[in-house]
């Protein structure tokens, strides 16, 4: 897993569409350095400071360490996870805290301040997806192991614990409640409540939905859920509006094209959202009734391929900026207005064989805009 560093110019473009006023004031100068610094420079940092591990498990050995290697001023290496990591996000609350999940069972927090990790092992199988809490002391899991666990970050005790009857593909935290998160299963979605580690509600249609893929609040009332059904009479599903508190199904009108949408994100100021699609693209839809696809609007380029994978991608913090991941081991760089292609970002490694780029995280601190990459397992 990689960690770059991306900085915004000083100087102004108009964008040509206003989304936000954030939006229309940036202007992204690659081949200039002193306008936009993106760091990746992968040579080891041979530094004496020792890296603090974590504390709360079992001692390993050297090899098996989860460490982060600083590379440059701005760039880490992170290592640790034995097998792909699939899914990374960043803390809300903090400027430093880095989470991510892999096939390998484990997740780990790591902690670009102190260059310190903490691993935990609260399951048997490959662990889908993550989510923080709503105040980031805890997090969410779910995992093939059918379970989904609430652990707390200081002490890495599992707090609330759920057993489902089949693998749990997704989570999502509720925005507003701290005890509530989302689960996406097989044909369904269940309103998990930690304080009883019972499910309160569970979210189904008619039509067959498959496994859920993603889900993503819109605001506290309505979420957005992606399956990965294809089948001709039910395309309609594979994109569904729910309204949280009555379980009905507000639109199914969304996404008509015969893709899968494996992850989906929301504009952080406009009412947007967006979809990964196995048509190697990213679909822009709105977030308002009647939740229409922009068919106008494809975010796609030769090096954004997909290949049937789950391939995540974010948005920066003034949403103008869109990063996707790549089969093909690189990080594409959207503009979020125009839809086109800003810089292509390839594997930095010289290897035989590149690994896939499955997700990308941006996170701003202070003047800066980061990006974190995480990679598949090539072994």
């Amino acid at each position: 897993m990689d960690f770059f560093n991306l900085e915004s110019s000083s100087e102004e473009e108009p964008a040509e569409q206003i989304s936000q006023p954030e939006a229309v004031k940036s202007k992204w100068d690659w081949d200039q350095p002193e306008n936009f610094g993106l760091y990746f420079s992968f040579k080891p940092h041979h530094s004496k400071r020792k890296l603090s591990g974590d504390n709360c498990s079992a001692p390993r050995k050297k090899d098996d360490r989860a460490k982060i290697e600083k590379l440059s001023e701005h760039s880490f290496n992170l290592s640790g996870h034995k097998s792909s990591v699939n899914k990374i996000t960043w803390s809300k609350k903090t400027l430093h805290h880095l989470l991510s999940c892999s096939f390998d069972s484990n997740v780990i927090l790591w902690n670009l301040k102190d260059l310190s990790v903490k691993k935990f092992d609260m399951h048997t199988k490959l662990v889908r997806s993550i989510s923080f809490s709503l105040y980031e002391t805890s997090f969410f899991t779910a995992s093939f192991d059918q379970t989904s666990c609430l652990t707390d970050l200081e002490t890495s005790q599992i707090l609330s614990k759920y057993c489902h009857a089949d693998i749990l593909t997704s989570v999502c935290a509720h925005p507003k409640d701290e005890h509530l998160a989302l689960l996406g299963s097989k044909n369904e979605i269940l309103l998990w409540d930690t304080r009883t580690s019972k499910i309160s509600k569970k979210y189904k249609a008619k039509s067959y939905l498959g496994l859920i893929q993603d889900i993503l609040f819109l605001d506290d009332t309505q979420f957005v859920s992606s399956g990965d059904v294809l089948s001709r009479d039910s395309a309609e599903y594979s994109i569904l509006v729910w309204d949280f508190d009555s379980t009905a199904i507000l639109s199914n009108q969304i996404f008509h094209e015969k893709y899968v949408c494996t992850h989906l994100r929301k504009h952080p100021f406009s009412n947007l959202f967006y979809g990964q699609t196995h048509g190697n693209y990213i679909a822009e839809f709105s977030s308002r009734s009647p939740f229409k696809m922009n068919k106008k609007k494809k975010f796609k380029s030769t090096g954004h391929v997909t290949e049937g994978y789950s391939i995540g991608f974010d948005l920066n913090s003034s949403g103008c900026l869109i990063a996707s991941g790549s089969t093909k081991g690189s990080v594409c760089i959207y503009n979020s207005n125009s839809g086109g292609l800003i810089k292509k970002i390839e594997y930095p490694h010289k290897e035989a064989i590149k690994p896939m780029s499955l997700d990308v995280s941006f996170k701003k601190r202070l003047d800066e805009e980061v990006l974190a990459v995480s990679y598949s397992n090539v072994n």
